[in-house]
């Protein structure tokens, strides 16, 4: 067990994190966060994101040489050993094996997980508009980019996806290599609200199931699980499927 506490300026928040376990759910047990799962408790969840969070655990050691093993931090963390950061990670898809030098025998010592946020991606106010004003067929979508990155985005439905009859997106993509897998360039001539990548070997795309928008090309990086030939994908926008409308009284 560790403790967890939210780094900012009221502190406000320290509470127990069971391990293997997750911070969402370490909170949601203290009652600090609703079920960010059910309705629209997520957006009331997102200051979660916005501030940094730590894991810690004190110990005593008998001394000399030592590998600090950890796996599964995601993602941007910074580890500590007494006060020294003796890693910086940003995969969640690894395990890390850090070696490390006890000096004194037996003195209590303190291993810190610090989560991090990246504060260049934390939330701006810049419009305010009521998800109140949508009429009955329409959706809020929208997306936002930095110099550095590929676009994010988010939507606003407010009936079930197939209630909607959305016109079909076109999905292209170029693939080439890259370290360790093959680089995926995706693009659409429409919005595609949910697009998803099938591979037909085993492998692991660094994201999937995400928005897309004209002129903002996806990057999708794939890794397979042996090195071979260039996989063929399968491309799928699963909310943008046309149902048509919905079909008349019978007889």
């Amino acid at each position: 067990m560790l403790d967890l506490a939210g780094v900012d300026e009221s502190g406000a928040h320290s509470v127990a994190l069971a391990v293997p376990g997750d911070a969402t759910t370490a909170l949601h047990k203290a009652g600090v966060i609703p079920d960010h799962c059910w309705g629209r408790n997520e957006y009331d969840c997102r200051w979660m994101c916005e501030r940094d969070w730590v894991a810690a655990r004190d110990f005593t050691h008998d001394g000399g040489a030592a590998d600090l093993v950890v796996e599964g931090l995601d993602t941007v963390a910074e580890l500590r050993l007494n006060g020294e950061i003796v890693l910086s990670a940003a995969n969640a898809h690894r395990r890390w094996r850090v070696p490390v030098i006890i000096v004194q025998r037996h003195a209590p010592g303190r291993a810190e997980v610090r989560l991090r946020a990246n504060a260049d991606d934390r939330a701006v106010d810049a419009a305010h508009l009521s998800t109140d004003t949508l009429r009955p067929d329409e959706i809020l979508s929208f997306t936002w980019r930095r110099p550095d990155q590929p676009h994010r985005a988010d939507i606003f439905a407010p009936k079930p996806w197939k209630a909607y009859d959305l016109p079909a997106a076109t999905l292209t993509h170029s693939i080439e290599p890259a370290r360790d897998g093959w680089q995926i360039i995706i693009d659409t001539d429409r919005p595609a609200f949910f697009v998803a990548i099938e591979a037909d070997q085993p492998g692991r795309f660094d994201k999937n199931a995400f928005a897309l928008y004209p002129g903002y090309a996806a990057i999708v990086i794939f890794t397979p699980q042996t090195q071979g030939p260039a996989p063929r994908l399968t491309l799928r926008d699963l909310y943008s499927a046309t149902y048509g409308p919905p079909p008349g009284p019978k007889g």
